[in-house]
């Protein structure tokens, strides 16, 4: 009852604090308390959740024909979970569509439905009351020194907790313009683990991972890379995009992680932070990180991302060889984690033929002729688009680019201490697409690496030891390398941000906005120069985190 949230003993207390710290008449402060938790307050009503489950269906329906892939194990441990706690889904954000995925998921397995969070600009007339009788709790854009509205949204999360119900939001705060999870938001984590100490119950923090065959606003994301304006989010906006996901754009995927505490010692690094500058492995920034990186191990992969991945390594191919190393990716993958595979156990020929329909529909890859040698490559015009999709893979494959740099490094090195110029090159790759990909600490990614070469050569230790064996003979056993396509674009960014500062009138106060604009400029020049290969580097998402990377060198 909203009424007993508002004169809860705890709350009334935090209220008269802020009155007395702020100088603030208390019934000033109650009554502007009460404005917040009438704001933020919604509930789930059985209509208003079933309506919301059917609408949700409905509008998957629409652009995904196939049941959402799921892991069946993955689906029991977290039905066991959520009959005994709270649980916070900690969802990655690629579309609008992603809370629906989750929560069409849930319903589906008999699961309850949790209360989301919306921005309150989408608080509609109509789409309001449906939505705060579905879960829906909006909440303000910014809310930075408030601290009655802060106080109130810490109150209301506590309550949903002590409920025993559940949550979830998007901890990127925004979708990836690259297809690659984003660096995590601290704002609505904290609220909810501010909230969990307030509360007499825990919460559980599970990762969840969302992937799609394609996607309805990849077109209009790369787009606003290359500069365009972002459309405005209203009424209109939104039904034009539900009307627009009338075309067929394959299967979405879904997988939730093991839960995670906060308490527990956590092995992921923050990267703009030295890792001997923090001891406290319990910090919230840490936790953040550690649940971003879990979500991204077990991120599904698609074959469409695959075979995008493929093609931007090679111009061309016909369907037998990228049936070979779209294959050779997926036993890859599937060696370290088969249940992201989304075409798992699916024979090989149909499972290509069907991703090469869906992106030719899109206009991704075009074929060259008809017949058994037709090659695919990729139209001139969808590079960013591939890449996007290409990324979605990309955390399970940084390990092996950053081996095959390593090893092309000391290839023609004969001294007795190659393994060590190895490890070195290994660590300065890592430090250089720090901003790109995430990490745990140096000795378990070592032990990762370790992993990634033992399945790349068994013999590796022995070759790299011996100054007489040639690194050759690893690299002479693959037939497939993914650095070219994983990496090429990060670096051709950084070299585009690299140029622009060398060439930025020191005079000029520096302005991000500005100098990204001029970043686009210079970087369509340098491929004019062909001083770099792919324009699609030139993209204000890549930029940004190569200019995270220059200013954290």
């Amino acid at each position: 009852d909203m009424e007993e949230i508002i004169k809860h003993t705890k709350f009334q207390n935090t209220l008269k604090r802020i009155a007395k710290e702020q100088k603030m008449d208390f019934k000033k402060v109650q009554k502007e308390a009460a404005v917040c938790i009438k704001e933020l307050y919604a509930e789930q009503h059985p209509i208003g959740k079933m309506l919301s489950v059917r609408g949700f269906d409905y509008i998957l329906s629409r652009a995904y024909s196939d049941k959402i892939d799921v892991d069946p194990d993955g689906i029991k441990k977290l039905q066991r979970l959520m009959r005994q706690h709270s649980v916070a889904f900690i969802m990655t954000h690629k579309t609008y569509l992603d809370t629906l995925v989750l929560i069409s998921t849930l319903a589906r397995y008999g699961m309850p439905v949790p209360y989301s969070f919306g921005g309150i600009n989408l608080a509609f007339p109509v789409l309001k009351q449906l939505g705060k009788n579905a879960g829906l709790i909006f909440i303000r854009r910014s809310f930075k020194d408030d601290l009655i509205y802060k106080a109130s949204l810490q109150h209301y999360i506590a309550t949903i907790i002590d409920k025993g119900d559940h949550l979830t939001w998007n901890i990127e705060g925004t979708r990836s313009r690259t297809g690659k999870i984003l660096h995590p938001q601290m704002g609505i984590l904290k609220y909810i683990h501010e909230a969990e100490k307030q509360s007499t119950k825990k919460i559980k923090y599970v990762p969840v991972s969302i992937a799609y065959d394609l996607i309805p606003d990849v077109k209009e994301m790369t787009e606003e890379g290359k500069g365009n304006s972002k459309k405005s989010e209203n009424v209109k906006e939104g039904l034009e995009y539900v009307r627009k996901l009338g075309n067929d754009f394959g299967r979405a995927a879904i997988r939730f992680g093991d839960p995670v505490a906060f308490d527990d010692s956590h092995q992921s690094v923050v990267p703009h932070m030295g890792e001997d500058q923090y001891k406290d492995k319990n910090s919230l920034p840490h936790f953040a990180f550690e649940l971003i990186n879990r979500a991204t191990a077990i991120t599904p992969v698609s074959t469409v991302s695959l075979i995008c991945n493929v093609l931007l390594n090679d111009f061309a191919l016909t369907k037998k060889e990228l049936e070979f190393k779209v294959n050779k990716l997926m036993v890859y993958i599937g060696a370290k984690r088969e249940d992201v595979l989304v075409d798992r156990g699916n024979p090989i020929a149909i499972t290509i033929q069907k991703s090469l329909n869906l992106l030719m529909g899109a206009g991704i890859v075009q074929k060259s002729r008809a017949g058994q040698k037709a090659q695919y490559s990729l139209a001139s015009s969808e590079y960013l688009p591939a890449t996007y999709y290409a990324n979605m893979a990309a955390g399970h494959l940084y390990h092996l680019a950053f081996i095959e740099m390593a090893l092309v490094k000391i290839k023609d090195d004969t001294s007795k201490n190659r393994i060590v110029k190895f490890w070195e090159e290994i660590m300065r790759l890592r430090d250089l697409f720090k901003f790109e990909f995430f990490y745990t600490n140096k000795p378990k990614f070592s032990t990762e690496i370790e992993e990634e070469l033992t399945r790349y050569h068994k013999n590796w230790r022995a070759i790299i030891t011996d100054p007489k064996r040639s690194v050759s003979e690893i690299l002479k056993n693959q037939s497939l390398f993914v650095s070219r396509s994983l990496l090429l674009t990060y670096l051709e960014a950084d070299k585009v941000v690299c140029h622009t500062l060398n060439n930025w009138d020191q005079d000029d106060a520096f302005n991000e906005t500005a100098f990204l604009d001029l970043c686009m400029f210079k970087g369509k020049e340098l491929h004019w120069q062909t001083r770099i290969t792919r324009l699609d580097s030139v993209s204000k998402p890549f930029l940004s985190n190569a200019l995270r990377f220059a200013e954290n060198a």
